[in-house]
């Protein structure tokens, strides 16, 4: 597993792209996207690998996309299937609910020659379980990562009921060089694996049953832990006014990747996580400008 990227090479964040219909008004979302919107943010070189529809929300969409500088020749556009919009709320404990429909563009993403081509010169690819819901993106996403060798394969695990199934997501468990997880996520795997139910005494089990070298598991307020080949690091949370937790996570794997690929101590990557985390929990939305107060924290932090 690398853990230290080649000089030019970028990263492949593939999935969905879409609209989040808020109470406010739609934004642009999809976990792949924020996770590419932050590492651009932070000096990467992130590239989008979706499909968008033939439509008004796709033209705005990728007007979007090419506005942050995610906007590639990766990106694809169908001709019959709709640009996603997710309606998104809050339920009564202050949990965000989301309705995602089926099927829609990023359903159908190809493997096309671009996307071969690119994975196997890409420093790491992103993927999540959203997107591999159908088996013309899953296939696809296979195809790429079966072309990049030399990549860091990440696995962001987004579990969206009615849209997963750990059987169908073994394959992309099997190739991934890390998983990212929240404790809700590890007690659905491991239920469905018969391992340990407390995710800090199952993650090795975990590991070896995907056969995975790292794992970083987000814990809420408590913060977050991180396994690689048989060590534990673990990092505190941070006190955060809460104005929604929508890309929180997105916002965490992004900047844990940023300070992990720059090879600083893993304790370390999880503190830049979890301050990047905290902060996008302080903004409406998934994807606020950063802040100039910002960036004295996140450099202490990545000296380290």
């Amino acid at each position: 597993m690398k853990n230290q990227p080649q000089a030019g090479n970028g990263i492949i964040c593939f999935g969905e792209v879409l609209w989040d219909q808020l109470p406010s008004g739609p934004v642009p979302g999809g976990a792949p996207m924020n996770v590419a919107y932050h590492l651009r943010q932070l000096g990467r070189d992130a590239r989008m690998a979706s499909r968008t529809g033939r439509d008004e929300r796709g033209e705005k969409l990728t007007g979007f996309l090419r506005e942050k500088g995610l906007w590639s020749p990766l990106m694809q556009e169908d001709e019959k299937l709709p640009t996603c919009l997710v309606e998104v709320w809050q339920d009564s404990a202050g949990d965000t609910r989301y309705r995602i429909p089926e099927p829609v563009s990023w359903d159908a993403i190809r493997l096309t020659p671009a996307l071969q081509s690119a994975a196997g010169k890409a420093a790491a690819v992103v993927y999540g379980t959203l997107a591999n819901r159908d088996a013309h993106s899953r296939n696809a996403l296979l195809g790429a990562l079966s072309s990049a060798p030399e990549a860091l394969k990440i696995m962001d695990v987004n579990i969206r009921e009615p849209h997963y199934d750990t059987a169908t997501m073994m394959p992309l468990f099997r190739m991934a060089d890390m998983l990212k997880l929240n404790a809700e996520e590890y007690a659905r795997i491991a239920g469905d694996l018969g391992l340990p139910p407390s995710p800090e005494t199952g993650l090795e089990a975990l590991a070896a049953a995907l056969d995975c070298k790292a794992i970083c598991l987000t814990l809420g307020a408590a913060g977050a832990l991180f396994w690689q080949e048989g060590r534990f690091f673990r990092q505190p949370g941070a006190p955060v006014d809460v104005a929604d937790t929508i890309g929180a996570g997105d916002a965490f794997l992004a900047g844990f990747i940023h300070g992990y690929l720059l090879g600083i101590d893993p304790a370390a990557a999880l503190q830049a996580g979890i301050l990047l985390g905290g902060y996008v929990a302080g903004k409406a939305g998934a994807c606020p400008p950063y802040e100039t107060f910002l960036w004295p924290a996140l450099r202490k932090v990545l000296q380290q």
